[in-house]
């Protein structure tokens, strides 16, 4: 699994779980093969492709331009202008 806790873009493939953690904010141009965990205080802005399901805790904020392929379950806080290939499923309290 691989953790980001700071500002990091991602132009390649990656083929593991991704976390964001407090403080972090992904860039992703590229592609995550797994999942994609937000937790509260991370940030992620997807251009590219996350080819499983994306995870946002409460606190934690997700921006779709690109597309998540599976499913989307939302604690937190949650906007696309892109594509979901499964299910958005909003639990945030807002």
């Amino acid at each position: 699994m691989l953790n980001i806790e700071n500002n990091l873009i991602i132009h390649e493939k990656i083929d593991q779980d991704v976390t964001i953690l407090k403080g972090g904010f992904l860039t992703l141009h590229g592609q995550i093969t797994r999942n994609l965990y937000i937790q509260a205080g991370g940030t992620a802005v997807i251009h590219g492709m996350v080819v499983e399901n994306l995870y946002i805790d409460p606190q934690g904020t997700a921006i779709v331009n690109g597309m998540v392929c599976k499913d989307v379950l939302n604690k937190g806080s949650f906007s696309a202008t892109g594509m979901v290939c499964g299910n958005v499923i909003n639990l945030s309290k807002d």
